[in-house]
């Protein structure tokens, strides 16, 4: 694949990709009312049924003081609500896996359009390999460059995400120019904190942390991708080709 090709489709990845990503979330969340409601309706009908059945109310201690106590009562509104709970978990969940998903694939192509334009400078990047000299006879020192690049790209996929980002950084310093989306300023710190906080919600076992806003860290995070696609436009004076705008991978 040509450079500009995969600078387009990391584009496309980062528009497009991150799109699916809001329509899943508004599909879940304009969906959730109507699910709420027929989910109580679901409870009341449970609980009714627990207490008709005589097999099922033998599970209660007092089938009366359930009733009267006002338990029959509350126990579909107390579901209902723990399953909402639930619910937005697990839709702020695969939100972040899919969007982190996203933003590290982008970061990793970055890497490699960086590779194709201008392999040269990614000498210091790999300046401690070890390296047999004979090779550098044997294969020529372009050839020798392309195969240590691609094992680097190789282990940058298994790499953390903020790897890749630094990567970026080294091979694109852009003389102090920089671009970025209206109302975004690239925070590593805050990327790292994200990184962390998308293992932690996938394992935090149905608690979910209402004060966060889940939909802002994901236009940050789609931000951070766009802002370092143009980092990688700025040093090597990659444009978009308009054949290969908003075309899906």
């Amino acid at each position: 694949m040509s450079p500009d090709t995969l600078f387009a489709k990391i584009f496309n990845r980062l528009t497009i990709g991150w799109h699916e990503v809001e329509t899943f979330r508004k599909i879940g969340k304009y969906g959730l009312p109507d699910a709420s409601a027929q989910y109580y309706v679901e409870q009341e009908d449970f609980v009714a049924e627990l207490i008709a059945d005589e097999n099922l109310s033998k599970c209660l201690v007092d089938v009366k003081t359930f009733v009267e106590d006002g338990h029959a009562s509350r126990t579909p509104d107390f579901l209902t609500k723990s399953a909402i709970s639930v619910f937005r978990l697990h839709l702020d969940s695969a939100s972040l896996v899919f969007a982190h998903s996203i933003l590290d694939a982008a970061l990793l192509d970055l890497c490699d359009v960086c590779s194709m334009l201008a392999p040269r400078d990614w000498l210091p990047v790999l300046a401690l390999k070890k390296v047999d000299i004979g090779s550098v006879f044997n294969k020529g020192m372009d050839d020798l460059l392309h195969e240590l690049i691609q094992k680097k790209l190789e282990e940058l996929e298994r790499e953390s995400l903020l790897k890749k980002v630094d990567l970026i950084f080294q091979l694109c310093q852009p003389d102090g120019r920089v671009v970025e989306p209206a109302g975004f300023r690239f925070d590593r710190d805050r990327l790292l904190s994200l990184d962390g906080f998308r293992h932690e919600i996938v394992h935090s076992n149905g608690k979910r942390d209402d004060s966060r806003d889940i939909d802002a860290d994901l236009e940050f995070m789609r931000n951070c991708g766009l802002h370092l696609w143009c980092h990688v436009n700025l040093r090597y004076g990659i444009r978009l080709d308009p054949n290969l705008f908003l075309v899906p991978a």
